[in-house]
């Protein structure tokens, strides 16, 4: 199946804005997100960083945050879009 995935903040250098990744059939979040790491080099853990499985940033599947949902469980589907947004720090 095709996922298309949107990064924002500091994803953007290491994975790129908007790109399709092919996963197989019921894959679900917590997959994906070590598919990208595997291609995010020196963002790989922070990526694949988790708190009672909560990943270390929003992750929105089809506009709906993923901690309504089954979280890393969350099981994607052919077309879904997910988007992944960083926590922002500044001052």
């Amino acid at each position: 199946m095709l996922v298309r995935v949107r990064t924002f903040g500091e994803l953007l250098e290491a994975l790129g804005s908007d790109f399709t990744v092919e996963l197989e059939d019921g894959a679900t979040i917590g997959r994906l997100l070590k598919v990208l790491a595997e291609k995010a080099g020196s963002k790989k853990d922070f990526l694949l960083a988790y708190r009672d499985e909560e990943p270390n940033m929003a992750v929105l599947v089809n506009g709906f945050n993923v901690q309504v949902l089954e979280k890393t469980a969350t099981r994607l589907k052919n077309g879904d879009t997910v988007n992944l947004l960083p926590p922002v720090a500044g001052g």
